[in-house]
């Protein structure tokens, strides 16, 4: 890829994530984003969710229900869900949530 692509496409990271992967998003009518959110201290579970809203609004609504202050740690544009869901079927503790450290997360996506 060429830098004028990296800096003008929007589609330029889940270009790079599609490549790197080999997974392609699940293309439904609205914009979706890819979220992964759990506690802003960066421990325990994180929730891997798909959401045509703002994250921030998502996080904002997860947290009326949540014991930790929650954030988002990381947000790929394109929706990755399932196919990161059955990636990490190994890791899964229960629902939508997985025993994944936040520092491999930033190491897995682009």
């Amino acid at each position: 890829m060429n830098a004028s692509f990296r800096k003008v496409h929007p589609d330029y990271e889940r270009e790079r994530f599609t490549l790197k992967f080999g997974i392609r998003p699940n293309l439904r009518s609205a914009a979706r984003y890819t979220y992964f959110i759990g506690a802003e201290d960066h421990t325990g579970l994180v929730k891997i969710g798909c959401t045509s809203f703002p994250v921030d609004r998502r996080v904002r609504f997860m947290q009326t229900g949540s014991p930790v202050v929650l954030s988002a740690w990381r947000v790929i544009d394109g929706d990755f869900e399932q196919e990161l869901h059955e990636r990490f079927g190994h890791l899964r503790h229960h629902g939508e949530w997985f025993d994944i450290a936040y520092l491999d997360i930033i190491k897995m996506t682009p």
